[in-house]
């Protein structure tokens, strides 16, 4: 299946026309679940010859029926002569072969702008080729993209700042003076969820707090269940703690965890700019 996915994705890119994904994994898995009955083996999409026919000016399908169809007069016909093939002639069609195989404009632009995380997957996607095999090296590419992934999210951006009164329309420096405005950026889960404990904890006694999520895409158990003890320790220490411009996913996550109904939707704001308002009214 990888190398199949991996095939079509490499020849799409090639002919302008992507592959249907499903169309080819149906196809592979019916022509493998039949070809054991009549002595064959499990197949797959074969990257190097689909990239030398492209290469060579494949235009239809019909290039893959003549290839088979080429290899097998060759077995049949031309066996005796190809054993007077010197081994070194055919290495130098592989190393041609591979040569050709590889997109040297997007390795460029890799190495070019200097990015790090693509720099790596290629080294390590090209090594574990040479050493075993091009499916273990796709399947080993795989893993460290997503660990490079998981490494590059959990960068999350966390500021604090006091209301600035200038922000709405009349001045009432008294009603901000006990509020800081936590801004988050970045998905919220286990990996980072302790950098927001630390800007929690890091805010002055009898503090209360506005966390603005509107740089936050998603959120896990690990996080959900920390704003849940943030907000008990708020609770405890009478202060106030609410929660403006979430996306629809992430309110939805709140409400089947009990956070709304514990904090109440009138803790739950729009926007950091409505609470303001809404602070101004209430202290009218």
């Amino acid at each position: 299946m990888t190398e199949s996915l991996l095939c079509g994705a490499s020849a799409g890119r090639a002919t302008n026309h992507p592959m249907d994904n499903n169309q080819e994994l149906v196809a592979q898995g019916i022509g493998n679940i039949f070809i054991p009955f009549f002595g064959g083996i499990p197949a797959t999409a074969a990257i190097a010859r689909t990239s030398v026919a492209i290469k060579a000016g494949a235009q239809t399908r019909l290039t893959g029926i003549i290839h088979a169809l080429i290899l097998l007069l060759s077995m049949f016909l031309f066996a005796p002569f190809k054993t007077h093939i010197p081994l070194s002639a055919l290495a130098g069609v592989l190393i041609m072969t591979a040569v050709r195989m590889n997109e040297w404009e997007a390795i460029r632009f890799l190495f070019k702008n200097k990015l790090k995380s693509g720099i790596i997957e290629f080294f390590v996607t090209m090594i574990i080729t040479v050493i075993f095999d091009l499916s273990t090296a796709i399947l080993a590419g795989i893993v460290v993209g997503f660990l490079l992934f998981i490494v590059k999210i959990s960068q999350i951006e966390i500021n604090s700042s006091q209301i600035e009164p200038e922000r709405i329309s009349q001045n009432h420096h008294e009603v901000f003076t006990d509020w800081t405005v936590i801004y988050i950026s970045g998905p919220l889960f286990f990996l980072n969820s302790s950098k927001l404990k630390q800007a929690i904890d890091e805010l002055p006694a009898n503090t209360n707090a506005v966390l603005s999520l509107r740089g936050v895409p998603m959120i896990d158990v690990t996080s959900i269940k920390l704003l849940i003890d943030i907000y008990s320790i708020f609770h405890k220490e009478e202060r106030q703690i609410v929660f403006a411009s979430m996306n629809p996913k992430l309110k939805e996550s709140f409400k089947r965890t009990g956070l709304i109904s514990m904090v109440g939707e009138e803790a739950i704001y729009p926007s950091v700019n409505e609470f303001l308002l809404d602070l101004v009214d209430k202290n009218k």
